[in-house]
């Protein structure tokens, strides 16, 4: 049913939905109303014998004719391709959420891979590259290096570890390159990164985050300055069990420090 049918006042009620001409209501074969949309018709609108306004006319449930309006009509007739389309577009939607549900899974999945595989490696900054041209002397120097870092904060064995340098090659006065270092377990890493604090610069020192925990982290470090600059004292971020969280500093315990 249309709105125009619906709220039309009595005197519009007079006129013709579709020329606007002013019907006369003591001729009842002047004018129809749409049993779809509620409109009014004239005589020279609707089309209809004198004889089937009488019969749609009819107030008895015996009237099962029906009068539809050229709009409803059309409408009618394109119901069923409506009704397809949006069947077709339902179905669409349905495949768009599978497939987007199915694209959350697996990469929730390769998330925790790539986590587990990275868990026992750590990041480590500022070991000056050698300028051997030599490749195996370059590994050397850098496992020495390492190892004489590690050494400083914790007892572990780092001789045989696996490790290589992040990024291409760059000039001699660039930075050097990070290094990625691959220990033998998970243990050895967290406890090379909870005792770095022993270091005098601890963030020579990090773990080897995958970017969707890196890109977190940024935002936990945005949303402490957020706190910090709106009054909160005393917050910092922590490592609990393994997860960066924003805590108060009073309520952790050593055990609870990881760092």
């Amino acid at each position: 049913m249309s709105a125009k049918g619906k709220n039309r006042s009595p005197t519009s009620m007079e006129k013709c939905s579709k020329c606007n001409k002013a019907g006369n209501p003591a001729d009842k074969k002047l004018s129809i109303t749409c049993d779809c949309c509620k409109d009014l018709l004239c005589g020279d609108c609707h089309g209809l014998s004198p004889t089937e306004i009488r019969v749609f006319e009819l107030k008895t449930v015996a009237r099962v004719v029906t009068f539809l309006c050229a709009d409803c009509r059309s409408t009618m007739t394109q119901l069923p391709s409506i009704l397809k389309k949006l069947n077709d577009l339902t179905d669409e939607v349905q495949q768009l959420r599978l497939r987007q549900n199915m694209m959350a899974t697996e990469a929730a999945v390769h998330e925790l891979t790539e986590r587990k595989y990275r868990a026992q490696n750590i990041i480590v900054y500022d070991i000056p590259e050698s300028t051997s041209e030599n490749i195996q002397e370059k590994k050397k120097h850098d496992s020495e290096e390492v190892a004489k870092l590690i050494r400083g904060v914790c007892n572990i064995d780092c001789s045989k570890a696996k490790m290589f340098r992040l990024g291409a090659p760059k000039s001699a006065d660039a930075p050097p390159r990070p290094l990625k270092v691959i220990l033998k377990s998970k243990s050895e890493a967290l406890a090379v990164l909870r005792n770095k604090g022993k270091l005098s610069k601890p963030g020579s020192i990090k773990a080897d985050l995958t970017p969707l925990q890196r890109e977190y982290l940024k935002y936990l470090r945005e949303e402490l300055d957020k706190r910090i600059s709106s009054g909160e004292k005393d917050v910092t971020i922590k490592y609990i069990q393994g997860q960066p969280k924003i805590v108060k500093n009073k309520i952790l315990s050593n055990s609870q420090k990881n760092c």
